[in-house]
Parts: structure tokens; C-alpha cells; sequence
């Protein structure tokens, strides 16, 4: 091997050294559970009895003929809705209740315990909102 092309080899493995502790947890949260289910919305399977029978996309085929299917995607885009709005709703009232419970409405004002966690990205001095407190 000539010396670049070992440098290259060790930078590649370095690399891959920093890349590995992120891509671990990717593999099994993400895509083993991705793989897996779609590996069993191929196959015809009992959750008692251990032997799964592959179908191919017979599953798939069946689907529309199913009555529950409607009520699939009903209930599914109603937690969604419900989840994100309420995400959203509960956000917005606890940032209002920690902006006024402080008195943080603006960067610098308010009790020193909460500068630290509010730090607002626009200065008194570049004009964003008004001032009350005289000019700066």
C-alpha cells in the first residue's frame, strides 16, 4: 500500500469510527422495526401459532375488501390530529405561562433566573419590538 492510500484508509476508518455510535441506535429503533414489519405484511401469520406462511401481496390485495379498513384511517387520522394540535396547543400555553410567570417578553428584561433560558435572537439595539424603557 502507498502512503496516501493508507492515509485514505485511515481516514476512511476514522470516519466510520464517528459515524458508528449514531448509526447504531438508527439500525435497531428505525430500520430493524422497518424491516421487520415489512417483512410481515408479507407473510400470513398467527401471533400463537409460530409458523408464518408467505403470501407475497395477498395481504395487500385483501385489503380494500376489508370493512375495518375505513375505521383504520379514521381513528388513525384522528390521533394524529389530536396529537400534533395538542402538541402544538400545550406549547404555545406553557411558553406563554413561562413568558409571563418571568416577565421575559423581551431579551434582557425580566428575573436573572430566566435569562439563561431565554435568549431571544434579536438585541434591543436592532429594533425588534418596542422599547419601554427609553431608547438604547
Amino acid at each position: 500500500m502507498t502512503a496516501s492510500r493508507l492515509a485514505r484508509l485511515r481516514e476512511a476508518l476514522t470516519a466510520y469510527a464517528f459515524v458508528l455510535p449514531s448509526l447504531i441506535p438508527l439500525t435497531v429503533f428505525t430500520l430493524y422495526p422497518l424491516a421487520s414489519s415489512g417483512y410481515l405484511s408479507l407473510v400470513r401469520w398467527n401471533l400463537l401459532l409460530p409458523v408464518k406462511r408467505f403470501v407475497c401481496l395477498a395481504n395487500y390485495a385483501a385489503m380494500p375488501a376489508d370493512a375495518m379498513l375505513r375505521r383504520v384511517f379514521l381513528n388513525t387520522g384522528l390521533y394524529t390530529m389530536v396529537v400534533v394540535l395538542g402538541g402544538v396547543f400545550l406549547g404555545f400555553v406553557l411558553a406563554l405561562l413561562l413568558t409571563a410567570r418571568c416577565g421575559c417578553a423581551r431579551y434582557g428584561e425580566g428575573s436573572s433566573s430566566c435569562r439563561p433560558w431565554f435568549q431571544w435572537p434579536c438585541s434591543r439595539r436592532s429594533g425588534c419590538g418596542s422599547t419601554t424603557r427609553g431608547s438604547a
